[in-house]
């Protein structure tokens, strides 16, 4: 029987005058031509604000509806709304994870952002935790109501990044009969290690980000004042502003100072960053995709870019390795775009196959593309790793120890064990300003430089012996491309607390080592006693020139060696060290210690 809601009786009929401006930037489409690029029509689009969607215990949840004038039934996207959907569409540093709706309505298709139960205007009780089961199961349900309302033909899927991604994966391993695919854009697939702790330290910046953002209360501004908003904060002169991941986190600094947080935002923020700073229990399990991936079977494109190092990249890898559904993957270069504003033509060709059936050569590409960097052009595999990488050991080497904080990456185990160490601090510590002089806190591994064109394309994971003077100390590892010039080309980032080095086996995959972040598999170091820590580097596809080295870099501190927005990376802030200690790298030996990557092409080095 068909449901209707009495909030789409008295839909609109005339087009919006004032439609968002959102303009499409960054890299658009991961390296192919469609056969039919849709050129998005000139038509109006169709705005009906607060639609009322029903669930079957009775609550009302509002939903903001977009739809092509002059059509008939189309397909549908839906994005569940982690923010307040009434400040989508007005640019600027306001969350925008949805996408761009002219773009999207234009290509041929309805899009509904509905309000979770208790946020904005919907009805209900606040859920005081994100993705929590009674969310998922209202978005499965709301998937259903709308795909036989009739302005939808029964076809939907999903659009969104971040968060918004997530609940696709979630809401997808329910079933919903309706969702015919997902394309979950920077998503990730463990809340606990991708999202709130970076290798057991609490990733700070994220959560303030979500205090600040989630469950905010509506503005009080009409929906064509909200329009006419985004041509001022989307101009070029506003918008290189509000593109900058920096600028943004210090501006959320201070509306946290000032905003009235609601209290179930509060609790949640309390709750994670205090009350749950292990991964016990299903706090944590319960909220994110891993634990249902195998009930996934629709198609699914993964995407993400090199840029997603703070949040979303790792998950992309792990959907790679563990759903059995169809699949496709793709990762780009580093971008940094907000709103979310790349991939979208991506986006709409994958839905024009797997919804409106259109054969523009989606199902001719090969499962896995990716950017090499280094060369900045895209390539393509059957797999992931790649089936013609193979694995290489380079050892860190103590060196001369005339040098302070320079040692070398080699091939070769050393002759002979060594150590050297660096001082860890806490984030903005005060200390000695002539402590840098004396003392290192970043200590730098190298290789020679190549002689020929060495691609090193995988998983990078690092096993290090260290030892601390104190009961725990933070390892944050970064892998770069260093020019003969000297310019640093970031590329990958890895972090753990000594605490949290317990290997769960069951839940690792090929490309990255998952610990047990479990309080009673936390083993304290014994100071001056030397422990091994295995964990992973986010993966690499990069193309050293001859001349250029392979740098790794050692440290305790993360804003040493984190990357900024202008680099394309969004990496937020956080402050791991627990106690002020020199930190100790043991190299040769009996327990070396050393780096693994994957190597494409001949890798020798002068």
């Amino acid at each position: 029987m068909e449901r209707k809601s009495s909030g789409t009786a008295n839909l609109s009929v005339k087009p919006l005058r004032i439609v968002p401006k959102l303009e499409l930037r960054g890299t658009q489409l991961a390296g192919w031509t469609p056969h039919s690029d849709p050129v998005p029509s000139k038509g109006g689009i169709l705005f009906d604000e607060n639609i009322d969607i029903p669930m079957p215990d009775g609550t009302i949840l509002k939903g903001t509806l977009y739809r092509p004038s002059g059509h008939g039934p189309v397909p549908l996207l839906l994005s569940w709304a982690v923010y307040i959907k009434d400040t989508e569409g007005m640019g600027g540093v306001f969350p925008d994870e949805s996408g761009i709706s002219s773009y999207i309505i234009r290509a041929g298709y309805a899009e509904l952002r509905v309000q979770p139960r208790g946020t904005g205007l919907s009805d209900g009780v606040p859920i005081n935790e994100m993705f929590s089961p009674q969310e998922i199961q209202d978005c499965h349900d709301a998937i259903e109501w709308a795909a036989v309302q009739p302005w939808c033909n029964g076809d939907v899927g999903m659009i969104g990044m971040s968060a918004f991604a997530v609940t696709q994966l979630l809401v997808a391993a329910t079933r919903p009969p309706h969702l015919k695919a997902i394309f979950p854009y920077k998503g990730f697939t463990d809340l606990y290690r991708h999202g709130f702790y970076k290798g057991g330290a609490p990733y700070i910046g994220a959560m303030e980000l979500f205090a600040f953002s989630e469950k905010l209360t509506p503005p009080k501004i009409p929906a064509w004042l909200r329009h006419l908003s985004s041509y001022i904060l989307n101009h070029p002169r506003f918008s290189q502003h509000t593109s900058d991941a920096a600028a943004n986190v210090r501006w959320i600094h201070k509306m946290l100072k000032k905003a009235k947080t609601p209290e179930a935002a509060v609790r949640s923020y309390v709750s994670r960053m205090y009350d749950n700073s292990f991964d016990d229990g299903d706090y944590y399990r319960a909220a994110s995709p891993a634990s249902t991936l195998a009930a996934i079977d629709i198609p699914i494109c993964i995407a993400t870019d090199f840029g997603a190092q703070g949040f979303h990249f790792f998950g992309a890898f792990e959907l790679w390795h563990r759903l059995p559904g169809p699949k496709k993957m793709f990762f780009g270069p580093p971008e940094y775009e907000f709103p979310w504003s790349n991939y979208l033509k991506e986006a709409v060709a994958w839905y024009d196959w797997t919804l409106k059936g259109i054969d523009n050569g989606y199902a001719a590409l090969p499962p896995v593309r990716y950017w090499l960097r280094g060369a900045e052009r895209w390539e393509h595999a059957d797999d992931w790793p790649l089936p013609n990488a193979s694995r290489r050991i380079l050892y860190l080497d103590r060196g001369d120890p005339s040098e302070l904080a320079s040692q070398s990456l080699s091939a070769s185990l050393p002759d002979k064990a060594g150590t050297n160490s660096f001082i860890s601090l806490p984030s903005d510590s005060f200390y000695v300003a002539a402590l840098d002089k004396y003392e290192a806190q970043i200590l730098r591994f190298s290789t020679p430089p190549y002689v020929r064109e060495t691609q090193i394309t995988g998983p990078v994971k690092l096993r290090l012996t260290v030892s601390a003077s104190a009961i725990d100390t933070y390892i944050i590892a970064r892998l770069s491309d260093l020019a003969p010039d000297g310019k640093r080309t970031k590329l990958a980032w890895g972090w753990l607390m000594a605490s949290h080095r317990t290997v769960d086996s069951d839940r690792s995959n090929p490309t990255e080592i998952v610990h047990d972040h479990r309080a009673q598999a936390a083993t304290q170091l014994v100071p001056g006693q030397p422990a091994e820590l295995y964990f992973s580097l986010t993966p690499i596809a990069n193309l050293f020139r001859p001349g250029h080295r392979m740098e790794l870099e050692i440290a305790s501190r993360p804003e040493l060696l984190v990357s900024e927005a202008g680099e394309g990376f969004d990496m937020f802030t956080w402050d791991p060290v627990p106690y002020r200690c020199r930190t100790t790298i043991h190299t040769g030996g009996e327990r070396p210690s050393y780096l693994e990557v994957m190597a494409v092409t001949d890798d020798r080095v002068g």
